[in-house]
Order: structure tokens, then sequence, then C-alpha cells
């Protein structure tokens, strides 16, 4: 069996996931319900794949999911069609998921990502960006999207916060890191927009601390990929941490911005370890996607994210 993810983070106290469940309108019996519907939907449509015996513990993993969609069955099929057709339609980010690979190690080595085991008392997950030196040789961005997306589908099978924070940290963040990332627009479009619609978090703040001399530049390119509603969520500290220190609690906070959390190498390093351990899982996952020869109708959103003709509409129930 795969190292499973919760075994690092704490989860939510009886109390909070309660307050969770009356937030989205959920319940033991709803959920029990509404999975058995997502079900019986995905049997419906011919382009889908099987699940069952792929290595996921199906219920559990449809209802984690249903979850992260708001408890919203339109938006969990959505999502998921999304999701399990992106494997067959962006192939940058879904072929050759092999964690151990050179280029995905190597992104562990020039970008730094934790995720904090301690749950905020609202009950949110923080996740921690930010490069370990100035020095860009070596930095990938298509093996970091790869990496990140593995890390995401963790995140769906294992984590199940009330919300989620995003603390990106450009101290390192140079013009030739910034570069990587405009020459890269189109991937980077994809990531953002189709990430967000295939692994689903309810955001509730992103900060950016310690910003370049071009953040008019960096905010411009944020702009350009992320919904509205997602973007007047961003926090901007360009001289440090003392807004993140104010709104998190120092036990959500890594060691590196004086907080009591993990630092971040340490976190960055259960990260490694973690994806290392679920290899076999990921290649299995590969596997997993639609037949898309097999669909019906049209739909604009791969079209929308640069993948014309490939994605077509869900079938009406």
């Amino acid at each position: 069996m795969p190292q499973q993810g919760g075994a690092f983070w704490e989860p939510l106290q009886p109390a909070q996931r309660e307050q969770l469940y009356r937030e989205l309108g959920a319940s033991e019996e709803t959920l029990r319900r509404d999975v058995a519907a997502i079900r019986q939907w995905m049997a419906l449509q011919p382009h889908l794949p099987q699940l069952d015996g792929t290595g996921l513990d199906v219920d559990h993993w449809l209802r984690m999911y249903l979850l992260r969609c708001k408890n919203s069955l339109e938006r969990t099929k959505e999502s998921l069609d999304v999701l399990l057709s992106g494997r067959t339609t962006i192939p940058e980010f879904f072929r050759q998921r092999d964690p151990t690979a050179p280029d995905v190690q190597g992104s562990f080595d020039t970008a730094l990502i934790a995720t904090m085991p301690r749950l905020t008392p609202e009950g949110y997950r923080v996740h921690y960006y930010a490069y370990p030196s100035a020095d860009a040789k070596g930095f990938q961005v298509e093996a970091l999207f790869r990496r990140c997306l593995m890390m995401g589908e963790i995140l769906m099978r294992d984590d199940l916060p009330a919300g989620e924070i995003i603390v990106v940290d450009l101290a390192n963040g140079n013009a030739s890191r910034f570069r990587d990332f405009t020459l890269a627009m189109n991937l980077f479009s994809k990531f953002i927009r189709a990430g967000l619609k295939m692994y689903p978090v309810r955001l509730k703040n992103f900060y950016l601390i310690n910003l370049p001399p071009f953040l008019s530049a960096v905010m411009t390119l944020l702009g350009t990929v992320m919904r509205e509603k997602l973007y007047s969520r961003i926090i901007v500290d360009p001289t440090g941490c003392s807004e993140l220190k104010k709104n998190i609690p120092l036990e959500c906070v890594p060691g590196d911005y004086g907080g009591e959390g993990p630092t971040l190498r340490e976190g960055n390093g259960m990260w490694r370890s973690l994806l290392a351990e679920n290899k076999d899982w990921f290649l299995a996952q590969e596997n997993i996607r639609t037949d898309e020869s097999k669909r019906v109708g049209t739909s604009s959103f791969m079209d929308d994210i640069g993948c014309p003709g490939s994605f077509r509409t869900l079938a009406v129930d």
C-alpha cells in the first residue's frame, strides 16, 4: 500500500469536521447517497474509466472529492471529468509521472514546497513555496508543475481541511526565474486554470511575501490566469512576513520565518519521501484516463486553456 499523507498531517478535529459539514450541508447519510449517485453517473459515461481495482479506495476518494467540491454533485461531476480528461489531453503534466525521475527530483532541489502538519484553529491547511537560492540553474517549469499536480493528487486523496492558505516567498524570485515562467506562459496558464478545476481547494488567502522590484509584473502575470475571486484574496507583504505572522498561528509558520513549524527544507523533504513512496501508485494512475473517442458533445473548457477540440460536454443525467 502507498504511504498515506494523512500520517504527516493533523486531521480536522470532530468539532471542526462538524462545522465543515454544516457549512456544506453534508452529513454521513447524504455523503453515502451522493457517492453512490456519482458512481452511477460515471458508469453511464462511456468515455470515463473504471476506477475499481486501480489502487483507489473509490468510495473514500469520491467522498473527499465531493467535499472539496463544496458538496456539489454537479461541480464534482464536472471537476472529475476535467481531471480524468486532463490525463489524456495534457500529457506534459500527466505522463511519465515517476516521482523518482531525475527532472522531478531536481525540482525538489530548485523549489521548496512545504505543507504544515498542524491546522489553524479554523481548520485551514497552510502551504509554502520558496526558492532555496537566487541561482536558477537546473530549474524546469514543466517538472515543477508535474510535481505539484502529483502533490495535489495526494492531498485530494488523504487530506480534508476546512480551507487552505498558500504562501509564496519570492525573496529569491529574480528576473531569471520570472522569465522562465513567462516563456512557459501556455503551460503556466494550463497549470493554474486546469489545476484548480481538477484539484478544487477552498482557498482562504494567498500571501505573496518578500517581493522583488518587478512586483507589478508578477501581479499582472497572476491576474491573467487567476479568476477575479481568487485574485482578490492575494495579500501582499513586500518586505517580509509581518502580515503572515499576524494572521497565522506560529505552529503553522515554518522555522525559517520564526515560527514553530518544520523548516521549508524539512517540509520539502517530507514531500520528496511521500511522492517517492507512492511511485507505483502514481504510475498505475497514468492509465486511469478518458477515452475521448467515446465522448459525446463539445465543450469550451479545454479550448479555453489551450487544448482545442479535446474536451466535450458532460452527458446529462
